[in-house]
C-alpha cells in the first residue's frame, strides 16, 4: 500500500467520506428541515461527482499519481504547500470535533445510566 497506490486512495477516499460528512448528516437535517437537508445533500452529491471527475481527467492526463503532484503542475510550489496545510488545519478540526463528540455522547450516556 504505498502512496499513489490504488489501495492506498481507496482506503484515503473511504476514511475521508465516513469520517465527518456522514457525523454531519443529522446536524444539517436539524438544521434546515428534511426537504431542504436532502436537497442539500443532493447538490453536494453532484458538485462532489463533478469536481471528483475534472480531478481524474486531468490527473490522466498528465499521468499524475496523487493531489500533490497535480497541484505541483497547476500552481507550483506554493498552491501545493497551501494544499498541506489545509490538510494540516482539516484534520485538526476533525480531530477537535470528534473528542467533541465522544465527550458529549460518554457524558449522555452516563447521565441514561445514573451516573453523577
Amino acid at each position: 500500500m504505498g502512496p499513489g497506490s490504488v489501495r492506498g486512495s481507496i482506503f484515503a477516499l473511504c476514511s475521508s467520506s465516513i469520517g465527518a460528512g456522514v457525523l454531519s448528516l443529522p446536524y444539517v437535517l436539524a438544521l434546515n428541515g428534511y426537504v431542504l437537508g436532502i436537497c442539500f445533500i443532493i447538490l453536494g452529491a453532484i458538485a462532489g461527482d463533478w469536481s471528483n471527475r475534472i480531478l481524474a481527467k486531468r490527473a490522466c492526463e498528465n499521468n499524475m499519481a496523487n493531489y500533490n503532484q497535480l497541484c505541483m503542475i497547476v500552481g507550483g510550489k506554493k498552491l501545493a504547500t497551501f494544499l498541506n496545510t489545509c490538510i494540516l488545519i482539516y484534520i485538526f478540526g476533525i480531530l477537535v470535533s470528534y473528542q467533541i463528540i465522544i465527550t458529549s455522547l460518554l457524558k449522555y450516556s452516563l447521565e441514561k445510566l445514573g451516573v453523577n
